[in-house]
């Protein structure tokens, strides 16, 4: 195990992840803005974000099943594979003012994010127990880039120009070239992670602390942006917000990486991310309506009572899973 290119790989897979978040800053950015240009028809705040989520939550779990059949680097490069084509459609959506296409590129953008953030699958294979979380977190810590590759890349295409359907274009080709890099770098990983997987279940990793954390931090985050009012204040309760979020879900991959043998592990993240990403679309749904009908006061409070809720529920169980040499009962 230790004569495995473990760092090499973790290194490409982080690299993946940067190019996924860089393309993703986009959709994030004109997801809205894109469907408004198009369609003509405003008051559909938060369905971009909604196709983009139910489409990852859908693709997750058959992405999840197949990576335990075939390996995880070739689902992996076929999500980047998707997200290619989803830019290209979407980008000729913006072109031609097609409603259609545009759903269909969103919706394959969408399926791509949910298959490669299931390279978080690939990193628990690479490390025992003991280090599990750290490796997850190092593959993930490439997003963080992508966060800053986005706007370094998309903001000198949209300065000067004025904001129409037509000026999206561009945007939307650079971000397919960006995934192209992201399907370079995960052809590289070798040898495939599921080969690498050890088989001793070893000590569970006790993260339910950094899970239940995580959430607590969230909801005090959310809760603040009812009350913030100053750009500085908005900006500290964001980066809690963020700050919780990546600890509850390092810790929770962990976990169920820790309670799947590998065989299983891919459906098993799979079918999280299906749970989630679903649960995320509803709630980007509600949470628009919300925002446009009663305020933003209302989604913050919403939103701290949906994750304080589970971090009550996972603190009060008081119970760590059990090893996968025992029996779970």
């Amino acid at each position: 195990m230790n004569d495995y290119p473990v760092a090499r790989n973790t290194f490409l897979l982080a690299g993946s992840l940067t190019c996924l978040s860089g393309m993703l800053q986009l959709g994030v950015a004109v997801a809205t803005t894109s469907l408004v240009l198009v369609t003509g028809i405003e008051g559909i705040l938060g369905l971009g974000p909604a196709i983009f989520l139910l489409a990852g939550a859908l693709s997750a779990m058959p992405a999840g099943r197949l990576m335990d059949r075939v390996g995880r680097v070739p689902v992996l490069a076929g999500g980047f594979v998707l997200g290619i084509a989803g830019c290209c459609v979407t980008a000729l959506a913006c072109g031609i003012d097609s409603a259609v296409l545009l759903v269909i590129g969103f919706t394959a953008i969408g399926g791509a994010q949910g298959i490669a953030l299931l390279a978080r699958t690939a990193a628990g294979d690479m490390y025992p127990p003991e280090r599990r979380a750290r490796g997850i977190s190092l593959v993930l810590f490439g997003a963080v880039f992508g966060a800053i590759l986005g706007p370094t890349v998309f903001s000198p295409l949209f300065a000067g120009h004025e904001l129409d359907a037509d000026a999206l274009v561009v945007p939307w080709l650079a971000a397919a070239g960006i995934m192209v890099g992201g399907l370079a770098l995960v052809l590289a990983v070798r040898p495939d992670p599921g080969r690498i997987a050890r088989s001793e279940p070893g000590a569970p990793t006790q993260g339910r602390f950094a899970l239940v954390g995580g959430l607590v931090v969230m909801a005090g985050s959310t809760l603040a942006l009812a009350w913030t009012m100053s750009v500085f204040a908005t900006g500290v309760a964001l980066f809690g917000l963020g700050l919780g979020w990546s600890f509850s879900y390092v810790a929770a991959t962990s976990e169920l990486v820790d309670l799947a043998l590998p065989a299983e592990r891919g459906r098993l993240i799979g079918f999280n991310d299906l749970l989630s990403g679903a649960t995320g679309a509803a709630l980007a749904l509600i949470g628009g309506l919300a925002y446009s009908d009663i305020g933003r006061n209302s989604v913050a409070v919403g939103g701290a009572i949906a994750v304080a809720i589970p971090a009550l529920w996972i603190a009060l169980s008081g119970r760590p899973p059990a090893p996968l040499a025992e029996p779970v009962t």
